[in-house]
């Protein structure tokens, strides 16, 4: 019984130290929380709505470049997007 005991507290501190490293102690339970509730009433029958959301992420400044190498960049990644 002691061996089990000792088992559970320390999944119990590694569970803890891994959502407090990856600051999920915030959102992780209200998120939870709302995925079991959200569960009791989805309705199957009817269509789900699917969003895709596509970024890009931009710095010019990359590596310590000067500002010519920055304008440079800038002026590339504007062409780019207005193909």
């Amino acid at each position: 019984m002691k061996i089990y005991t000792g088992a559970l507290i320390i999944l119990l501190a590694w569970i803890n130290i891994l959502i407090t490293k990856k600051r999920m102690q915030y959102w992780i339970f209200s998120y939870l929380f709302s995925y079991f509730k959200r569960r009791e009433y989805l309705d199957v029958s009817s269509p789900i709505d699917i969003l895709f959301c596509i970024v890009d992420h931009f710095e010019p400044g990359y590596g310590e470049a000067d500002s010519e190498t920055e304008r440079r960049r800038l002026d590339v990644w504007v062409i780019f997007l207005y193909l």
